[in-house]
């Protein structure tokens, strides 16, 4: 199927979702030159986080809240700033909570069209409740709400017009995010985020050409029930879009779970059967690390899990079934997460067309749209 459809890319059931994974390297590339060479962005960004005593939120909804959840811990080291996730869901029906003890010094939020009703409302609402707060808003549309929106405490970053994805699914504009916002903390260290964009790129090319095969070996089989993500910390963030990616392309056909390594013990444990695929990312941090595979040998003794996908390093004692692993390209904690989503995202694509269903427009009932419909804004009472 990955060979196929690599020869044929313009196939309509697939052309943009297909386009738009591939497409990312170049995307990153364009992302890291348009951030880290913006002095005014510099500028802004500096003087945003000056208060050392206020926290930043991040805030998105769906994919766009999760690449918030994504960034977590990485912006945080590299501010030295409390980073609180703050979905536009939650800003639009209590937004006061994010002012308690602290007023944000800075709100990032994330955007593919900027054009959902939560968006543009949690942008208004922090503004009422928190005028001092400024606004980072990061989204792939220049001609959408979030877009155009001005003021003197608001700056525009408008990515590369390729990342406005045109599949329902977020994709190259969910990973071109979370690097914009990351590499904000690196303007006094371009060249190492240049070197890590680099590697990662390399990585994820290989990923196409050689391990795209692999995770199709995987999907193929009919008999597949259920997904299961393990991640810690930033990783947890990244595999919460992974396990949507795949109900949103699946129709919601496959249950998914999203869980940490630790945190499946305590009860989630059963939901890996026999006809499970688990997808893990592990981490570079050795502390962490020894927890990680802790869970992955009591995976293997207790023979759970039809297949397993393997973002890191595995160790020789840890022999799963039907394992495809697969090297980060870095040894960075955030970088080599980008890698980690494209390889959710084609599990997910490649699953829908086993499904017989078209990853571009996967939704057959109608359920979701590309950008969300059918949410009443209501005014805040002082």
């Amino acid at each position: 199927m990955w060979n196929k459809i690599q020869q044929n890319p313009m196939d309509p059931s697939y052309v943009h979702t297909l386009r738009e994974i591939k497409q990312q390297p170049s995307c990153w590339k364009k992302v890291a030159k348009l951030v880290l060479e913006n002095t005014e962005l510099k500028t802004f960004f500096t003087d945003a986080i000056k208060d050392i005593d206020r926290p930043i939120i991040v805030s998105g909804a769906g994919s766009s809240e999760f690449a918030g959840q994504s960034i977590l811990d990485t912006l945080s080291k590299l501010t030295n700033r409390r980073v609180l996730n703050a979905p536009t869901t939650d800003i639009v029906t209590n937004p006061k909570k994010y002012t308690i003890p602290k007023e944000p010094s800075l709100m990032i939020s994330f955007a593919r069209s900027g054009n959902s009703p939560e968006s543009v409302a949690s942008v208004d609402l922090i503004k009422q409740v928190s005028p001092t707060t400024r606004h980072l808003l990061i989204t792939c549309n220049e001609n959408g709400s979030l877009g155009t929106m001005k003021a003197d405490n608001i700056f525009n970053l408008i990515l590369p017009k390729e990342t406005n994805d045109e599949s329902l699914v977020m994709t190259s504009s969910f990973s071109s995010m979370i690097l914009a916002a990351v590499l904000c903390g690196y303007f006094s260290n371009k060249e190492y985020a240049y070197d890590c964009v680099e590697k990662i790129c390399e990585s994820t090319e290989e990923i196409f050409k050689i391990k795209g095969d692999l995770i199709n070996n995987i999907v193929k089989n009919n008999d597949i029930e259920r997904f299961q993500y393990l991640g810690s910390s930033d990783a947890y963030g990244l595999l919460t879009e992974g396990h949507l990616k795949m109900l949103e392309m699946t129709d919601g056909q496959n249950p998914t779970r999203i869980d940490s390594f630790l945190g499946l013990r305590h009860g989630p444990q059963v939901f890996v059967n026999k006809n499970t695929v688990v997808t893990a990312v592990l981490s570079n941090d050795p502390y962490v690390y020894q927890y990680e595979i802790d869970m992955l040998k009591e995976l293997q003794a207790k023979k759970q899990g039809y297949a397993y996908v393997i973002v890191g390093n595995l160790p020789a004692d840890v022999t799963l079934p039907n394992a495809v692993v697969i090297p980060s390209g870095t040894t960075d904690e955030f970088f080599r997460l980008l890698p980690s989503v494209v390889v959710v995202q084609l599990l997910g694509m490649l699953k829908s067309l086993y499904l017989g269903l078209s990853p571009d427009a996967p939704s057959t009932s109608g359920t979701i749209n590309r950008v969300v419909q059918g949410v009443n804004i209501y005014p805040l009472n002082k």
